[in-house]
This record gives C-alpha cells, sequence and structure tokens, in this order.
C-alpha cells in the first residue's frame, strides 16, 4: 500500500462492517476494521475511511471521536454512509471542524433493518470498491 489508510465502522457489527471489510480487502490494507472509537487512535494516517449508520441523532461517542480527527491522525477522510442525511452531514461536518479535509462524495449505501444480513451482494461490494478506488487515487496523486 502507498499510503497509511485505515477503516473504521460505526457501530462496530453488522452490514456497515461487511462494507468496511469489503475496502479492507480490496486495498489490502496495513490494519484490520476496527471500531469507533478505535482501539489505537489514528496517529498521522493519509486517508482514513469511516463507516457509519446513524438515526435523527449523532451519538455522543461518533461525535467526540470525529471531533478530535484533526491532521495529526488522518489528513483525509472519505465516509460512507447508512441514516439520516442531517446526521450524516453532521459527521463531515464535525470531521472539517476538526481540521481533516473530507474527501469525495459521501457513498450511502444500503444496511437493511435486520442487523443478522451480513453478506454483500456482488454489486453492493462493486459499488464500494469502486467508491473506495477512485478516492483512494485522487488521495494518491495529490
Amino acid at each position: 500500500m502507498a499510503i497509511k489508510t485505515r477503516v473504521l465502522v460505526y457501530p462496530e457489527t453488522g452490514k456497515i462492517r461487511s462494507y468496511g471489510e469489503a475496502i479492507y480487502d480490496m486495498l489490502g490494507g496495513e490494519k484490520p476494521v476496527d471500531k469507533i472509537p478505535p482501539a489505537y487512535s489514528c496517529n498521522n494516517d493519509r486517508l482514513v475511511y469511516i463507516g457509519v449508520k446513524v438515526g435523527k441523532q449523532l451519538p455522543d461517542d461518533l461525535r467526540l471521536f470525529c471531533g478530535s480527527m484533526d491532521k495529526s491522525r488522518a489528513t483525509y477522510v472519505a465516509i460512507f454512509a447508512n441514516g439520516d442525511k442531517a446526521t450524516v452531514d453532521a459527521v463531515a461536518n464535525t470531521l472539517r471542524e476538526a481540521g481533516t479535509q473530507v474527501v469525495g462524495e459521501t457513498l450511502y449505501v444500503d444496511v437493511p433493518f435486520l442487523s443478522f444480513i451480513k453478506k454483500l451482494k456482488p454489486e453492493e461490494k462493486e459499488k464500494i470498491e469502486s467508491w473506495a478506488k477512485k478516492i483512494f487515487d485522487d488521495v494518491l496523486s495529490r
């Protein structure tokens, strides 16, 4: 891998994690997919993919983590999400206010209400991989 990259998800289980694992596998990540807040904090990561499943309220632990993501932790962050658009926008705005740069378009993914459905369909896997690769290539060229 040419740049230091991580994949973090909130919550740490369910289909949102499956999307994160697809990104990790495609990029051949250095560190496995981790939860938010991660077991080991981000430190000089060039690109962090953050996957979130949120409702109408931004959870405090997610807000606090995003508020701590300054440039010393991550230069660029890309978001894939499921849930309320206003809450996802609040995640992106919190990251920007902390000092990291949110890159690319937020990718909205399908996460069913039933948490036991975790497997990605081939078209879902292709969509997340294509999006992640495009962002990775963009960051690599900067």
